[in-house]
């Protein structure tokens, strides 16, 4: 496995990463993770080996000049400097199989493709990033390297065809999920609220461009219905959470920042909130929703009614998801008045889990790869 983030980061592919590890334990695992991030939670037996991971911001999203530019390049020089260094071990660990956690690392992939030369070796790659609409011809090729593709749902799958090409194999395989009950570590504030009648909304995740959190806090600010309340829960920039902030002290108690969670969903949150609403300018499910969903509650995405029947991922939730056109939060608010005054706080939510398909899906994947 070959990772941007720790297994030990409390976001989406961290923790996916997590889980995946777990799963597969029956495999012999070693972990490629950034050096600058430690590494805690893996099995017994598994190898982890830092080193300086190459970031190519290839996905769609609004960054600083710095991320973009500075960040990625520095990151991506430390790479191929210690390069030498990663093919020894690369060499020593003779690996059958090379699973990238995301894209961001396409990079890697350039190192691969030397690395074939002496090696045979299969290249699987986790695409959880919706690629920027304009991707370079460059990274276009690097992505050739791949073997196997696996896309985390429907929408990402969508996009990387929109703009690399159809002609690759690849499995759509949703991340492993299991919903948990409500336990001491639930934040206070949640209970505090539905002990007061409220409908309970709630954005969770990283507070940054792209992903719609200010825009529909401040429609939240103006149009909130007076028994719904809206949870963050997240970190972020410092300037979007200090604008974050001054939204939140002009709400008069009914938008509330919770700050930054460690494990949020092995708290039972995403069991004890209503509705869980994504924000970003394009459909969009990502882990929070299916975290959301497999604990027993509702969604609130951005999408068209199309884009939902074409996503099996969704099917089995269907009377539990609902739609708003992306970008359009006058039309989100509607539908949160609607649901605030139709619904009441459910309780005795069943949870479900996917883990059996995951290993099942990982499995059969590995072993085509392998041949």
């Amino acid at each position: 496995m070959v990772s941007h983030v720790s297994p030990d980061s409390i976001y989406g592919a961290g923790s996916s990463l997590r889980q995946h590890m777990e799963l597969m334990g029956k495999y012999h695992l070693s972990l490629f993770s950034p050096v600058h991030r430690s590494v805690t939670s893996v099995g017994k037996g598994v190898d982890v080996i830092n080193f300086f991971s190459p970031i190519t911001y290839n996905y769609d999203v609004q960054l600083s000049f710095f991320r973009r530019f500075i960040l990625s390049w520095a990151s991506r020089f430390a790479f191929w400097a210690s390069s030498p260094w990663v093919l020894y071990k690369l060499f020593r660990l003779s690996p059958n199989i090379i699973h990238l956690n995301s894209l961001v690392l396409s990079d890697f992939l350039l190192l691969l493709r030397a690395y074939r030369i002496f090696k045979k070796v299969a290249v699987v790659s986790h695409v959880r990033e919706m690629l920027d609409t304009q991707v370079s011809t460059y990274q276009k090729y690097l992505m050739g390297t791949c073997d196997h593709f696996i896309f985390i749902d429907k929408a990402v799958q969508q996009r990387f065809y929109e703009v690399v090409g159809a002609g690759h194999e690849f499995d759509i395989v949703q991340n492993p999920f299991k919903g948990a009950r409500a336990n001491e570590r639930l934040p206070k504030e949640i209970a505090t609220l539905k002990e007061a009648g409220k409908i309970v909304f709630a954005i969770a995740g990283r507070i940054e461009s792209g992903k719609g959190v200010l825009e529909v806090c401040s429609h939240f600010l103006s149009q909130t219905p007076t028994n719904a309340t809206l949870l963050i829960v997240g970190g972020g920039a410092t300037g979007y959470i200090d604008q974050l902030r001054t939204i939140v002290d002009r709400s008069n108690g009914t938008i509330v920042y919770l700050g930054q969670v460690t494990d949020l969903q092995s708290t039972g949150f995403f069991g004890e909130i209503d509705f869980l609403i994504r924000g970003e300018p394009f459909f969009c499910t990502g882990r929070t929703v299916y975290e959301s969903l497999y604990s027993g509650s509702n969604v609130i995405v951005p999408a068209l009614n199309s884009d939902l029947e074409k996503d099996e991922l969704l099917v089995e939730f269907k009377e539990k998801v609902f739609c708003y056109p992306p970008g359009d939060f006058a039309s989100l608010m509607v539908l949160v008045e609607t649901l605030s005054g139709c619904r009441k706080s459910e309780t005795n939510r069943s949870i479900c889990d996917n883990y059996e398909n995951y290993v099942a899906s990982l499995n059969s994947i590995y072993s085509k790869v392998v041949k």
